[in-house]
């Protein structure tokens, strides 16, 4: 179905014990499979198969942004009928994550006052950011989520694409002010932790540019603790 100079993978998953069924296993498991797939391995596209009768295997897929691209009919007898493909390709993935803000909600703010409150930035989401990413106009550009904590204005999210425009040159940005109170005292902890590694600022931010392997062990799994140990 595609040319050799695209790389195409596929994700196999199987929950064999029951117990586990409807417990969102089977949505977190896909969703760590895509962030490896386009972060990490920079896929062209992840093409997968579920059969007819498994309509849970099928509303993941469509839940995760994927489309059906083809349906087999499968040798009988079985308990299947039918086979269906499904796609998903770098474009979408990157397609889904964008943020859309109403003009009314954005304005300007200097890079230099925006603090971080991540502890580095993962290669392969720069990457990706990069691929949609206009330099010379912000037009297009998905603005950052911002609070203001203890006199200072937070990154609560986006600071993939603050560093983007950082090393781009740029000096303002688009933002708007994230609405949600719930999450005042996780990114209370969170700024603690850039004050103990030296991250003040967007150029400290930028200068911890990592894989997206070593982004997962030194942020995505301290901040998993964190959430288990409160």
């Amino acid at each position: 179905m595609y040319s050799e100079n695209i790389d195409v993978r596929r994700i196999d998953m199987c929950i064999g014990e029951k117990a586990y069924w409807n417990k969102g296993i089977g949505t977190q498991f896909i969703g760590m499979m895509l962030d490896f797939a386009f972060f990490g391995e920079h896929v062209d596209i992840l093409h997968c198969f579920c059969e007819d009768y498994n309509v849970r295997s099928k509303r993941m897929w469509e839940k995760h942004g994927f489309t059906q691209v083809l349906a087999e009919p499968l040798k009988q007898p079985q308990k299947g009928k039918w086979q269906y493909h499904y796609r998903l390709t770098r474009k979408d993935f990157i397609e889904q994550g964008r943020i859309k803000v109403s003009s009314e909600k954005k304005f300007l703010l200097p890079l230099s006052q925006l603090k971080p409150s991540c502890l580095c930035i993962s290669e392969g989401k720069l990457h990706l950011v990069r691929e949609w990413f206009d330099p010379n106009s912000n037009d297009n550009f998905d603005p950052i989520a911002v609070k203001k904590i203890n006199n200072h204005i937070i990154i609560i999210d986006g600071h993939t694409r603050a560093v983007a425009a950082l090393l781009a040159g740029w000096d303002t940005v688009p933002v708007y002010w994230d609405e949600d109170d719930h999450v005042m005292q996780k990114y209370e902890f969170y700024l603690n932790w850039c004050d103990e590694e030296g991250i003040h600022s967007l150029t400290d931010l930028a200068n911890r540019i990592v894989s997206h392997k070593d982004y997962q062990h030194l942020w995505r799994r301290k901040c998993m603790e964190m959430i288990h140990t409160e």
